[in-house]
């Protein structure tokens, strides 16, 4: 199987990306023609060669009909994933929120606003392929959710502007095209590492990595670190990207480089070359599999207890789970001499191990506990949150690649909505699962 390396040498943002997929090889011909099945109009994709530091490569620009009029030979830098807080006002802030993507002109960019749901059924109603929809909705639903519960609202009630504007949706979709024209090879990358300090926007100061970036990257448990670059590396369209489509994060291992491209932004990092370093080739890795499947690696903890009673075992299972088990539970056992018993589990993160000993060992008075580490396959999870006629309520999705396999509301959120508003618990849970299904599945045509 096919394995592409991003190695984040300088961070990445959607039009990098393009850029160093194009670079190793992808025809920007075969990229425009599916991208024209969106039906949009009003863009363009402009590509040049550039050498930096004695590497040649590739910059991309995606030209909107505001950059059409101000198209005189120099660079934007786009990067239409910079998506935070824009919502119902005009593009005007002087920074230059990508790599060099300056907007220091004095005059507004009036980018098209779109909700998740207006995208989602521009992508879904397209001629795409089946696969490059469900990526695409999917980043866009990653970006959706982090936006949401940055400003307070809820995913069907958001409208993005940089996320919705027009050069977004090129970049976005266009990623996932692009992945598809190799062959839709299985990703790696190196381990994220954005910028420090703080950008400018219409709202003020903002931190970097902007809040977007850190939400949509922790949604996924991917780890992201800082470094002395007072710049911004991470874009939110970057970490939708490699919270899609990368499987493992870390250095390179085991693979033969057959292609190799470069993308460029435009400003010059101080520490750093402003470079996505794309190597796809032949992967010796024993990961591969057929499934499109998350995996991590956890501690379970049991211990066997035969002098214990229901009350205790109940404040242990419930004090686990406050400090932040993933599981916990116990199972009815035999032990010596016949004695009925119980097998006291509790499934954690490794760093949480010796928290977790101690609980067993002060609550429960074993004077034993078995600890061993596991692997296990898990779907990708989302946590979104739906406007219904009784309120707000909180979803935790999950699915398998671009396929949205259950949609399943909070017990407890609904149980307690359920009862200040007096209608049955059952009719609510109904509710809020088929309406975060009309939401997340394609329209029917």
């Amino acid at each position: 199987m096919k394995t592409l390396y991003l190695d984040l040498v300088g961070g990445i943002s959607g039009d990098m990306f393009l850029a160093a997929l194009i670079d190793l090889g992808v025809s920007e011909e075969a990229l425009n023609h599916e991208l024209q099945k969106l039906g949009l109009e009003g863009w363009r994709i402009r590509t040049e060669s550039r050498n930096v530091q004695g590497i040649c490569g590739t910059h991309l620009d995606v030209l909107t009909p505001h950059d059409h009029d101000h198209d005189h030979g120099h660079s934007h830098d786009h990067d239409h994933g910079h998506e935070h807080d824009h919502h119902g006002h005009s593009h005007s802030h002087g920074h230059s929120h990508e790599h060099g993507h300056s907007h220091s002109h004095g005059h507004p960019h009036e980018h098209e606003h779109r909700g998740f749901t207006e995208i989602r059924q521009l992508i879904e109603s397209s001629a795409l392929s089946a696969w490059v929809k469900g990526r695409a909705v999917s980043i866009f639903l990653k970006i959706g959710t982090a936006e949401a519960k940055i400003h307070g609202k809820t995913l069907d009630t958001i409208h993005f502007h940089e996320v919705g504007a027009l050069d977004s949706i090129i970049d976005i979709v266009g990623a996932c095209i692009a992945l598809e024209l190799l062959g839709k090879p299985r990703l790696m990358a190196g381990h994220p590492v954005d910028g420090s300090g703080f950008i400018h926007c219409a709202h003020g100061k903002m931190p970097v990595p902007v809040p977007a970036t850190l939400a949509i990257l922790g949604a996924r448990g991917v780890t992201l670190s800082q470094c002395e670059e007072d710049s911004e590396m991470i874009t939110p369209t970057g970490a939708g990207i490699l919270a899609e489509f990368v499987e493992l994060f870390g250095p390179m291992r085991g693979i033969a480089a057959e292609k190799i491209g470069y993308g460029f932004g435009s400003r010059t990092l101080k520490t750093r070359p402003n470079m996505l370093r794309a190597v796809l080739g032949a992967s010796t890795a024993s990961a591969e599999r057929a499934h499109d499947w998350e995996s991590d690696r956890v501690e379970l903890l049991q211990t066997n207890l035969d002098d214990t009673t229901p009350e205790l075992l109940g404040h242990v299972l419930e004090r686990a789970l406050e400090l932040g088990a993933l599981d916990a539970w116990h199972t009815p056992i035999q032990m010596k001499k016949s004695r009925p018993a119980v097998e006291l589990s509790i499934l954690c993160d490794a760093s949480q191990l010796s928290l977790f000993a101690d609980l067993l060992f002060s609550e429960t008075g074993t004077i034993g506990v078995r600890h061993y580490p596991a692997s296990r396959f898990k779907l990708a999870r989302q946590r979104m949150e739906i406007q219904t006629e009784y309120g707000v309520i909180p979803v935790k999705v999950s699915r398998s690649g671009s396929k949205i396999l259950n949609a399943k509301p909070e017990f407890e959120a609904c149980r307690a909505l359920a009862k200040a508003q007096g209608i049955p618990l059952r009719e609510l849970l109904s509710l809020a699962e088929k309406e975060a299904m009309r939401l997340l599945l394609p329209p029917e045509k």
